[in-house]
């Protein structure tokens, strides 16, 4: 019997054995149900929801006529397959889950609920591997290039289920010595997100272990540069006070209160006045955003309605 492969990370593929099928969707509609389908499996949709996510400009009468069409379609892109892959009923459409199929984001899931309640400096080896297997297959975004409101929220609940992962690999790595691993993952990290402040502090960290001091004091800086092009802001104490230590190689007497902290010691006043602090920034930040977005939708609505 041969499998359905999917890959929903970065460049959308599926494969029907070794045959890539991917052009067989001409219907881009077709596509969209289908992948909205395999992201939610575990559970039966009604009609009237479909309908609507996809079509929700136009009534209900025509939405589910264009979902017929497109039902359609979808089986007809699918009959070869041994099982059929998509279950349709007079008021309800599923992903069968009798069907041989392979699907990216489900090795991804099991590593992160599997890995869940685990922190970095307690992963074992057979955990960190399925931890780095998962972060392999995060090739990009999930479903690159498409913007549907319904796709942008899976999209990012996907990337922060990444960022964490990456994030517990970085302390596995750290913990047993392993320099260079850790500071791939933090790049690829960075890669998302420059502004992460946590992944510089831990990149500094891992520098500075592997013997580059240089390194280390050079990703400070990148960091502070970071933070003040994307959120006009400074770098916490935090942060400032391990450049500080590692400048003057005292990094011994920084407690990594991620990588595990003695049992009994707690955050003082001082620092959660420099988180207040940092967050009371942020908002700001977020705030000027949301005021210019919101600016730019009006003289966009302005535009077309000319």
């Amino acid at each position: 019997m041969k499998t359905l492969s999917v890959r929903l990370f970065g460049k959308l593929d599926v494969y029907y054995g070794n045959d890539c099928v991917t052009d067989c969707f001409t219907s881009f509609k077709a596509l969209e149900l289908f992948c909205y389908l395999l992201l939610h499996r575990n559970r039966p949709h009604t009609r009237e929801s479909i309908a609507a996510l996809l079509w929700n400009d136009v009534s209900t009468s025509l939405a589910r006529k264009y979902l017929r069409k497109v039902i359609w379609q979808l089986q007809q892109i699918l009959g070869g397959a041994d099982v059929r892959i998509i279950i349709v009923e007079s008021e309800w459409i599923y992903l069968n889950r009798e069907a041989q199929l392979w699907l990216d984001v489900i090795t991804v899931e099991q590593a992160f609920v599997n890995t869940y309640e685990l922190p970095g400096h307690a992963l074992d080896e057979q955990a960190a591997r399925s931890l780095q297997a998962a972060v392999q297959l995060y090739r990009g975004a999930l479903l690159e290039g498409w913007y549907q409101d319904w796709c942008l929220y899976e999209r990012e609940k996907w990337q922060n289920m990444y960022f964490m992962m990456l994030d517990k690999l970085i302390v596995y790595c750290t913990k047993h010595d392993e320099y260079d691993s850790g500071i791939s993952y933090g790049m690829q990290l960075l890669h998302f997100d420059q502004t992460n402040e946590l992944a510089h502090r831990r990149l500094m960290r891992l520098h500075h272990l592997r013997g580059d001091r240089t390194t280390a004091m050079h990703q400070y800086q990148s960091c502070v540069a970071a933070l003040q092009r994307e959120l006009d802001m400074k770098p916490m104490k935090e942060t400032v006070d391990l450049y500080e230590q590692i400048c003057t190689d005292r990094l011994g007497d920084i407690v990594d209160r991620s990588i595990g902290t003695a049992p009994g010691v707690q955050i003082g006043p001082a620092k959660l006045q420099d988180l207040l602090q940092w967050l009371k920034q942020v908002q700001a930040h977020l705030s000027r955003i949301q005021t210019e977005v919101q600016q730019k939708i009006q003289l966009v609505e302005q535009t077309l309605e000319e």
